[in-house]
């Protein structure tokens, strides 16, 4: 019976010291997630892949690093299906 007893009272004791960890009301930080889809035009004559890239490549230094409250930012182009116009 002592040792059930003091094995009980170590689990409780480590439970109240585990206690504050576990709380549900802590404040957690809120993130978001957004994706935005859009489409190229594939029949312009004039394309150029390097030309894009720049452009996606200034907007992101001259306004998404400029936000401090955006975290990251991806661009990522569609290649899985015949509709390869979504970037």
């Amino acid at each position: 019976m002592k040792k059930t007893n003091q094995l009980f009272a170590t689990i409780v004791v480590l439970l109240l010291f585990c206690a504050p960890t576990l709380q549900a009301q802590e404040k957690k930080e809120v993130k978001y997630v957004t994706v935005t889809k859009s489409h190229w035009n594939l029949d312009k004559k004039d394309f150029k892949m390097s030309e894009w890239k720049a452009a996606e490549k200034e907007y992101l230094d001259k306004v998404i690093k400029k936000n401090e409250y955006i975290l990251s930012a991806s661009t990522y182009i569609h290649n899985l299906t015949p509709d390869n116009t979504e970037v």
